[in-house]
């Protein structure tokens, strides 16, 4: 099961991209299924497509900031309402975390503090993928720009850290961070003093922000009924198994309580097989190994479970089309 992201995500940039005169006929096809762009999702990989697309177009290194600081409260829906009506900036900050599992399941926020600073890390996989590069940047753009219009004061960065390399130009990124920006980073952080955590929102309201919230956790609890089809659940237990072995169906079917011939059969009605799912499991996290330099080839086929890793590079080239080298090695420069 490939990882997705919300379509809004995606028909922001879109929007954004026509406001910048790039002909949509130039870009990859994005179509989001109908229906509530908040609710409904795309393959996290199309976003990335169409994020490499638009900025080799626009040929500004400093667009990914350049978007996030056009955002506003109202393009996270009801994430941005709870947001904004809780009474302090730490509170909005916790919020947005929580339910940052809404937009993707391909990334994730965790807030870390101290007495003199408190800090935003966004993990993500695939640090010198081009797309990967943009969604970081634009993020964490956006998480300091919400910051700045929901207290009403324009307050700088601490820092701000990029597991990327710089890129060519980086005098947008220095203007609107206001900070020190790290490059080449053991992770992606924006970090503001501990003081500002205090500020109060501008449109905070107790009763506003309980009613939001209430909604939330509804489409969150929806969206987590959605995802415990037997497919899910083959790969929660596919991602606990992976590097022990060669994970098998009937391990699969055991752990769920259920026959293979049940489990095969259940896999078939979504759609998919049982070698389909774990291909996935390993194509995700060969992706995210890869993108840490500090393992080498060969730990990245042991990780994955392969008994020697030329049958790591075979598979790896069937799933991607690239060896696992040249995917390492992709430029990553805009």
């Amino acid at each position: 099961m490939s990882s997705t992201i919300v379509a809004l995500c995606g028909v922001r940039l879109l929007q954004f991209a026509a406001a910048c005169g790039i002909d949509p006929a130039r870009l990859p096809k994005f179509e989001p299924p109908p229906g509530d762009l908040f609710d409904a999702r795309v393959p996290y990989d199309d976003l990335l497509a169409l994020w490499e697309a638009v900025i080799r177009l626009a040929d500004d290194p400093g667009l990914p900031v350049r978007i996030g600081e056009c955002a506003t409260a109202h393009d996270y829906d009801a994430v941005g309402f709870v947001c904004m009506t809780q009474p302090t900036l730490r509170e909005a900050i916790h919020q947005c975390v929580r339910y940052s599992r809404l937009w993707t399941d391909v990334s994730e926020w965790k807030v870390e503090s101290d007495s003199r600073s408190i800090s935003m890390v966004f993990t993500c996989p695939e640090p010198q993928r081009l797309g990967v590069r943009c969604a970081s940047e634009n993020v964490l753009a956006e998480m300091l720009n919400a910051g700045r219009k929901l207290t009403g004061i324009d307050y700088p960065a601490r820092v701000v850290r990029f597991r990327h390399p710089k890129p060519r130009d980086t005098s947008v990124h220095e203007r609107f961070f206001q900070a020190p920006i790290e490059w080449n980073a053991p992770r992606n952080e924006l970090a503001i003093d501990g003081e500002l955590a205090n500020l109060p929102l501008l449109k905070a309201d107790a009763a506003l922000a309980a009613f939001f919230e209430r909604h939330v956790q509804q489409i969150l609890d929806r969206q987590v009924a959605g995802s415990d089809g037997v497919t899910q659940r083959v790969r929660s237990f596919l991602l606990g198994k992976v590097g022990r072995g060669a994970p098998t169906l009937e391990a699969a079917a055991a752990s769920l309580a259920m026959g293979s011939r049940t489990l095969k059969r259940r896999l078939q009605d979504e759609g998919t097989t049982f070698q389909d799912v774990l291909d996935g499991v390993r194509c995700e996290l060969a992706k995210r190994y890869l993108g840490e330099q500090r393992f080498a080839l060969g730990e990245v086929a042991f990780l994955l479970g392969f008994s020697e890793p030329s049958a790591f590079h075979r598979a790896f080239k069937r799933w991607t089309g690239r060896t696992p080298l040249a995917y390492r090695q992709a430029p990553s420069a805009a």
